[in-house]
């Protein structure tokens, strides 16, 4: 009997170890198909990616993860490997359709009840169900219906809900009970967001996205109005504290701004400056910047209506005080804030930028009086000279340039202040007196002298014709001796080379280009994507020379060193055909899912592209699509086509068929109909005439420029009337905006100027489209007809600049008729 019981025990002991085995290992005895079956949506999703990424060519498998995918609730992920990679799936295509009707109807002001359409119903049993009721609750929050959301946002299983998007369920859920909650569930809000910056703290993701608004958002609740607690400000002020500023700069800002509301409110201005001006320092064009920039003005007209006094004696500015100083200000008189060259530019740009200039400078103005630590104070006097600039205000810059306290100043401040205003004068047309400021600012070798030295030869290049080689080459190398990290450098670099070529200096030139490799070789000061594009620019005219002295096996390995990544100038003119670097399969095959791809799915493209700049890959190839895809929904032709140029120009294009899917989109072809047979009529390459037209109007039929330039392809009214009588067009002149009649009118011109020039001149009937024939013979017998440089050596950026554009689009256009 005791022996039966033992082997009993045993048995059972058995048993239950077993089951325990079963229980560890029968989901991963299971197929991906079986998973499915028994409801491990996730698990199966998983196991296909893996199965995909490693049989990237078996279609059916990929076929199978799509689908998965979109059972899954991963719109952004099972489309783009839909649109991309030919994968027919049904499922996908709906969620994508439910996601585009939720966007293009939110746009209108209305939230669409996508759980109630009837293709959502086929999800109602999966996670994509859960997915589209986030979207909408999310949908709801957007337009402020906080109730509604919460309602929606409470529906969701969040087992069910893809683990990507459970954290920002709960976010959203937070700030849902705040809003639009009862009593009970706003005790619940610090608690739902303290659950998800602890969750993202132990799965590593401190400094994530959603790891910085949620710590923002207990700081905001903290200081709030109905926070119930007493300890409110000292939490917001510990949670502040423990933000890395350069992780979580967005966090930051606002969470500097809403702790800065709450000590302006409770009567400390000073504290509220430190906090705003700090937050402006981080990042003043940033997300957060407004908020922040608005509480530093407030917080200094708070600072500056508590005093009485007229100054301090040690100021520049000082008058002597009739009544008793007030806080903030010591026995002397001096203002007790922090007030820096950072601080104050960093208001004067925000000011600039958010047309807020009068109300700065006013406030800077006010602050000179109280300080008397002399740096400090001119740093107000240039925070002034940029709003100034900004404001477009020449009468107050006068009068600053002409304040007597001036004559005291340092050369650096006086420096800056002489470009602020070179600048204001330029953009007013007042070329002479533009160039007399730049240069006096220039010579005082300030903190910004290679951007004064670059200004100056950008007003030769815009109003000396012929211009001033000498002059021109000398306020260039003044760049290339200053700063290599100033954005004037790379820029100066380009206009400098061909310079020195047309000058027969061409050992000056080549040593600048080597020289400019070292800086942007391995190692060098400008490794990374700015020393890659010098780098380009440097091989281009190295082998330009190289092929000028015979030297073909020179030029030739420059040439070779050439990538094409980013569709310029360079990088398309330097090879005789365009041969991209691509991968044909999908690199999202090898990464797990995150957040923001399900957002970009769901046409929310800002927040998509806000986890992919904070979390990673910047670069994403899925954001590249949906940038484009989801504006097409929204937006028309030219704007869809810039924004893809601006993406394929982005130079992150790494796959196949990505690449495919953007060029097309950047180089479309709407207007196939009346350019074909334009083209066919006067024996142009269809190819210039959509180049012409991609620069000229954006394909807007209707566009007329400030010059009165009209249609496609811009023709002025005069030459259209010529064109149309010298090859008996039988134009309606009154209908010149009409595509057919404009695109043959430019055809026509485009003819006349083939047979002015010749018939392989095409750079020269670029320059002449858009300057005129009798410019073009001008400058090339100024200049020589080297076709290369007289590119480079035309007068006014403007005309540079279209040149070269419309030969890389022509370029570009006739690569993809012939493939």
């Amino acid at each position: 009997m005791k022996i039966l019981k033992i082997i009993f025990s045993v048995i059972i002991i058995a048993a239950l170890l077993l089951a325990v085995a079963v229980g560890v290992f029968w989901e991963k005895l299971l197929s991906p198909a079986q998973k499915l079956r028994y409801g491990k949506q996730f698990s199966a999703v998983e196991d296909l990616r893996q199965q995909s990424a490693a049989q990237p060519e078996d279609h059916e498998a990929l076929a199978a993860y799509v689908d998965a995918l979109a059972q899954e609730g991963n719109i952004g992920r099972a489309w783009y490997l839909s649109e991309l990679y030919g994968v027919d799936s049904q499922a996908a295509a709906d969620l994508r359709a439910l996601a585009l009707r939720s966007l293009k109807q939110s746009v209108d002001g209305t939230i669409l009840d996508i759980t109630a359409e009837p293709e959502a119903q086929q999800f109602l049993e999966t996670p994509a169900w859960e997915v589209l009721c986030y979207l909408e609750g999310y949908r709801h929050a957007l337009s402020g219906d906080w109730m509604s959301a919460r309602n929606e946002l409470m529906a969701i299983r969040t087992g069910e809900l893809p683990e990507a998007l459970r954290g920002w369920h709960r976010y959203y859920l937070a700030r849902a009970y705040r809003y639009g909650g009862d009593e009970e569930q706003k005790q619940q809000v610090q608690k739902l967001l303290e659950e998800v910056v602890s969750d993202e703290e132990q799965a590593k993701r401190s400094g994530s996205l959603l790891h910085g608004r949620a710590i923002y958002n207990i700081i905001d609740w903290c200081v709030a109005d109905d926070y119930s607690g007493t300890d409110g400000l000292e939490q917001a002020r510990k949670l502040y504290e423990e933000l890395p500023p350069l992780r979580e700069a967005w966090a930051r800002q606002k969470s500097a701004t809403a702790l800065g509301d709450r000590l302006l409110a409770t009567g400390d201005p000073g504290a509220a400056w430190e906090l705003a001006a700090g937050a402006l320092v981080d990042d003043p064009a940033g997300s957060g910047g407004k908020g922040a920039g608005e509480l530093a003005l407030r917080a200094l007209a708070e600072v500056l209506a508590g005093f009485s006094n007229q100054g301090s004696q040690s100021s520049p500015d000082w008058q002597p005080a009739t009544e008793p100083l007030r806080p903030l200000m010591n026995p002397q008189g001096e203002l007790q804030l922090g007030i820096d060259a950072l601080r104050v530019r960093a208001l004067a740009d925000w000011a600039v930028a958010n047309e807020r200039t009068a109300d700065a400078a006013a406030l800077l103005r006010a602050l000179r009086p109280h300080v008397s630590e002399r740096g400090a104070w001119e740093e107000l006097r240039v925070g002034e000279a940029l709003c100034y600039r900004g404001g477009k205000d020449r009468s107050a810059m006068q009068s600053l340039l002409l304040d007597a306290n001036l004559r005291g100043m340092s050369d650096a401040a006086l420096s800056e202040i002489y470009l602020e205003n070179g600048m204001l004068l330029r953009g007013g047309s007042d070329w002479n007196g533009a160039l007399e400021q730049l240069r006096s600012s220039a010579v005082l070798n300030g903190p910004r002298s290679s951007e004064a030295w670059w200004q100056c030869y950008l007003v030769l290049k815009r109003v000396q014709d012929p211009l001033n080689v000498d002059s021109a080459i000398t306020y260039l190398q003044h760049v290339m001796d200053g700063d290599t990290a100033a954005d004037s450098f790379p820029r100066a670099f380009e206009e400098l080379v061909p310079l020195l070529i047309h000058a027969q200096s061409r050992t000056r030139a080549k040593q600048l280009c080597e020289r400019v490799l070292q800086l942007a070789g391995s190692g060098g000061m400008m490794d990374g994507e700015r020393g890659t594009e010098l780098a380009t620019v440097a091989n281009f005219w190295l082998a330009w020379i190289a092929r000028a002295e015979g030297e073909l096996a020179a030029a030739n390995r420059h040439t070779d060193a050439i990538q094409l990544r980013h569709w310029n100038y360079y990088e398309i003119t330097s090879r005789p055909e365009i041969l991209p670097e691509t991968v044909g399969t999908a690199e999202l095959l090898e990464l797990p899912e995150i957040a923001g791809e399900y957002f970009a799915g769901m046409g929310l493209t800002t927040n998509a592209q806000e986890c992919y700049d904070t979390d990673g890959p910047a670069d994403s190839q899925l954001l590249c699509l949906f940038r484009i895809d989801n504006a097409a929904a929204l937006q028309d032709l030219p704007s869809v086509q810039w924004r893809a140029t601006e993406i394929l120009e982005s130079g992150v294009l790494r796959e196949a068929a990505l690449l495919d899917y953007v060029l097309a989109r950047a180089y479309p072809r709407p207007f196939d109909d009346v350019v074909l047979p334009a083209a066919k009529e006067f024996r142009v390459a269809p190819a210039l005439i959509y180049a012409v037209i991609k620069k000229e109007s954006n394909f807007k039929p209707d566009d007329i420029s400030w010059a009165g330039a009209e249609g496609l392809m811009q023709l002025m009214p005069e030459s259209a009337k010529w064109l149309n009588s010298r090859y008996s067009l039988g134009v309606d002149l009154n209908r010149l905006r009409d595509p057919q009649q404009n695109v043959r009118l430019g055809a026509a011109n485009l003819r006349s100027l083939y047979d002015q020039l010749g018939q392989d001149n095409i750079r020269g009937v670029i320059i002449a489209h858009n300057k005129g024939a009798g410019n073009y013979q001008k400058w090339t017998g100024r200049y020589g007809d080297n076709p290369v440089l007289i590119s480079e050596l035309v007068p006014n950026e403007e005309n540079e600049g279209f040149i070269k554009r419309v030969l890389r689009y022509y370029l570009i256009y006739s690569w993809l008729e012939e493939r």
